[in-house]
This record gives structure tokens, C-alpha cells and sequence, in this order.
């Protein structure tokens, strides 16, 4: 690449020529009659490198700090979207979380009504109880008056139908004694079932909780990570900002 020949009159005069951005090389200083350079020449042509220098310098440091700048958007873009990410994903697992609390609580509401259904069932199992033992009482005394009447004829039909009807009774009083011990064992089975499901939901809840305490210190830690980005991309829009120092003339 050719290079203007320039031969500078001062040092104002070559940054003038310099932050123009043209390219140029230095020429000789005109010697003196002796053949060598003056002192001032050199002086100047000293002044005028340090210029370019300090030019090129600047030009290569503003560049690399809009670089810098640059990444440290994008990181603090990137940062902001993760942020964004887990709190979606925080709020998902709230409403997760409230659902399973809703679902818990309406296991708790019927495992509370089957413990009443089995409270009732009890309370109608002990009347049964109650009942049949009446009725083998009964059976015991129409026993007793089976052998007290066996020597009168006249009322011994009447006996025997009021035997038959007495088993009946009881037969009937004892099937329905084993619908409300089947009632009482599918009830029981109800329960335990019940049970298990409120202990799984349990623990399902517990880890849900755990994972969002969890998101929430990865939370912390990104919100830390963008602070931290923020405070760097000020620094280097603030060193941008800075005043370059010129040199002496």
C-alpha cells in the first residue's frame, strides 16, 4: 500500500493530518548545514510518533471496549431470559403444588367420611349384636317351651310354627349381621386404600416442596449473576465515557 510522503511543520500540524485517518509515513527531517538533523526536528518528529501511537491506541482500546460491551449485553440478555425461565417454572410448580394441596385435602374429606360410614357401621354391627343375642335368647326359650309342650297335642303345631318362623327370624337377622360385616370389611378396605393415597400425596408434596426451594436458590443465584453483569456493563460504559488524556504539546 503506497503512503503519502509528509513531511509535518509541527506536532498540531501531524495530529491534524493523523486523526483524518490517512495513511502516511514520515520523511526526513531537512538536515542542517553540518548534515545533522536540529534539535527541534527532532523533538518533534519524536512528539508526532507519540501521536500516532497514542491515535492508534485509542482507536484499538474504544474497539475493544464496544466489544466488551457488547458481550455484556448479551450475557445480561441471556441472564434476564433464564431469569424469566425459572419463574415460569416456579409458578408452574405453585399451581402444581396447590392442586396436589386441593387433591389432599379431598382424600383427608373422605377418609373422614368413610371413619364416619365406619363409626355408623360399628354402632349398627353392636345393634346387630344386640339383636341377635335377643334372638338366641329367644331361640333358648322357644327351645324350653319345645320341651315343655312336647305332652300337649292341641298346641303343638302352633308351637312348631312359631319355632319355624323364630329361625326364620334369626336366619334372616344373621345374613343381614354378614352384609354389614362385608359392608364393614369393604369399608376398612376403603380406608387403608385412602390412607396410602394421602401418604403418597404426602411425599409427592414434600418433594415438590423441596424442588422449589431448590429453584428458588437457583433464583438467588442467577439474580446475583445479573447484578453482577449489570455492575460490569456500567464499569465499561463508564470507562467508555472516560476522557481519553491527550499528550503535551
Amino acid at each position: 500500500m503506497l503512503r503519502n510522503r509528509y513531511e509535518p511543520k509541527s506536532s498540531s500540524d501531524l495530529s491534524i493530518h493523523a486523526e483524518a485517518g490517512e495513511p502516511f509515513e514520515l520523511v526526513e527531517p531537512k538536515k542542517s548545514r553540518m548534515g545533522i538533523p536540529s534539535m527541534s526536528m527532532i523533538i518533534m518528529l519524536v512528539l508526532a510518533a507519540s501521536v500516532v501511537m497514542l491515535l492508534n491506541s485509542k482507536r484499538t482500546i474504544t474497539a475493544t471496549l464496544l466489544e466488551e460491551r457488547d458481550l455484556h449485553e448479551k450475557d445480561l440478555n441471556n441472564k434476564d431470559l433464564e431469569h424469566q425461565q425459572a419463574k415460569n417454572e416456579i409458578e408452574n410448580l405453585s399451581k402444581k403444588f396447590n392442586d396436589q394441596e386441593r387433591e389432599k385435602n379431598e382424600a383427608i374429606s373422605g377418609k373422614s367420611q368413610c371413619e364416619e360410614q365406619l363409626s355408623k357401621a360399628e354402632e349398627k354391627a353392636a345393634q346387630v349384636d344386640s339383636k341377635q343375642a335377643e334372638l338366641e335368647n329367644k331361640a333358648n326359650e322357644l327351645q324350653s317351651l319345645k320341651g315343655e309342650l312336647q305332652g300337649i297335642a292341641d298346641r303343638e303345631a302352633q308351637n312348631v310354627q312359631a319355632k319355624d318362623q323364630a329361625l326364620q327370624l334369626l336366619t334372616a337377622e344373621r345374613e343381614k349381621v354378614a352384609v354389614t360385616e362385608n359392608a364393614l370389611h369393604e369399608a376398612n378396605n376403603r380406608v387403608a386404600a385412602l390412607e396410602g393415597q394421602v401418604q403418597g400425596e404426602q411425599q409427592k408434596v414434600a418433594q415438590q416442596q423441596q424442588e422449589i426451594g431448590n429453584l428458588q436458590h437457583n433464583l438467588q443465584q442467577t439474580q446475583a449473576q445479573v447484578q453482577q453483569a449489570q455492575q460490569q456493563a456500567q464499569q465499561a460504559q463508564q470507562a467508555q465515557a472516560a476522557p481519553v488524556e491527550q499528550p503535551a504539546q
